[in-house]
């Protein structure tokens, strides 16, 4: 049993992807939305690990 929280990482009413949060605050990346991948934050558009740097910023 996963104690992670789903969500989705928005831009304004655009969804880009599915994230999934843990109580510890580890997170992981599902599935980018490949029609807004656009608006998919400058700073993690590398990779995930480089999204993770972004979202502690």
């Amino acid at each position: 049993m996963s104690n992670k929280e789903n969500y989705y990482l928005m831009h304004k009413n655009i969804t880009v992807c599915l994230l999934s949060i843990s109580p510890d605050g580890e997170m992981t990346l599902g599935a980018k939305s490949v029609d807004n991948i656009k608006h998919f934050p400058v700073g993690g558009k590398l990779n995930d690990s480089k999204f993770a740097d972004w979202w502690k910023s």
